[in-house]
């Protein structure tokens, strides 16, 4: 169960970060 956890928050942060990272590239989508 832990790790359907960690996989859940790895994702979770890895589609924030690269929300983060569009905005700051490029306002514009």
């Amino acid at each position: 169960m832990e790790m359907i956890v960690i996989v859940f928050y790895g994702v979770a942060i890895v589609l924030l970060a690269y929300l983060f990272y569009v905005l700051f590239k490029g306002e514009n989508i």
